[in-house]
């Protein structure tokens, strides 16, 4: 994929660039720099115990097709996005790699999502921290508790939807990436902040259009091989409502880093 090429329409939901210096092809070597305990602490973290939902869609793109019952064991999950602030900890660590394609303003921000990682790099930050990216079916769990709904606080028509969540636009206060401890009405029921909007976020699995047609019913993990392409959750500060449903899936490769992409972690 090409450095100039068009952002995926869930991220960004119009044509974005980033120029080359926005795009890696390297994976990171973890450095030897232990991460400070209150970042390995749970006590920032959602506990969510195990349970059984529908995953997909009845109503939706294709790849979202078919709706499935999926069984997730239980698991922590930040509530917060990961930051600036801590992300570079672990470079300054020299276990992760930069930041890349991202206003120097938005990392001088030190409570910004930490946007402009590669899925390695976040991949690094979560292992550094003595935990790791979840899977998609523990993401859209964690998003769609406790009854499948449509948002992770529930239901909102497409105008009500900026007064909960950071999309497209200035609608809901805030034009391009915010502070990751905002729109406390768009927090699930867990506490889990802003899993829709503000910054994408990676999760662990490789990406397959036709996934759903074969994943099997308990704790799914993604395809077994490279598909080429890592997934993608919970639309950005560029996405429109629809493409941040608690069930809309994307996709990236997992060597770019862009300025619509961040993550949280999850640990067992």
């Amino acid at each position: 994929m090409g450095c100039r090429n068009q952002l995926s329409k869930m991220l960004l939901g119009v044509t974005l660039t980033v120029a080359a210096t926005g795009c890696t092809s390297f994976r990171f070597a973890e450095g030897s720099g232990g991460a400070p305990k209150a970042l390995k602490s749970t006590e920032n973290m959602a506990r969510l115990s195990g349970g059984q939902f529908e995953m997909g869609a009845h109503a939706g793109d294709p790849h979202e097709f078919p709706p499935h019952q999926v069984t997730v064991d239980g698991f922590y999950l930040d509530k917060l996005e990961v930051t600036n602030k801590d992300y570079q900890r672990c470079v300054k660590a020299e276990t992760c790699g930069a930041q890349a394609g991202v206003d120097e303003a938005w990392l001088e921000t030190e409570t910004l999502p930490a946007v402009g990682v590669t899925w390695y790099g976040a991949q690094s930050y979560c292992r550094w921290v003595g935990k790791r990216l979840p899977t998609e079916a523990e993401w859209e769990y964690a998003a769609r508790r406790p009854d499948g709904r449509t948002y992770p606080w529930g239901e909102a028509s497409k105008k009500e939807v900026y007064q909960y969540a950071n999309l497209r636009g200035d609608a809901d206060g805030a034009d391009r990436l915010s502070d990751v401890v905002g729109y406390e009405k768009g927090h699930s029921d867990d506490g889990i902040s802003q899993m829709a909007g503000n910054a994408a976020e990676w999760v662990s699995d490789w990406f397959s259009s036709t996934y759903y047609e074969e994943s099997p019913a308990a704790n799914p993990k993604g395809p077994d091989v490279s598909t080429g392409r890592r997934s993608v959750r919970g639309g950005s500060w560029s996405s429109t409502p629809y493409n941040a449903r608690a069930n809309a899936r994307d996709s990236e490769d997992p060597n770019r880093a862009t300025n619509a992409i961040g993550f949280r972690c999850a640990k067992d």
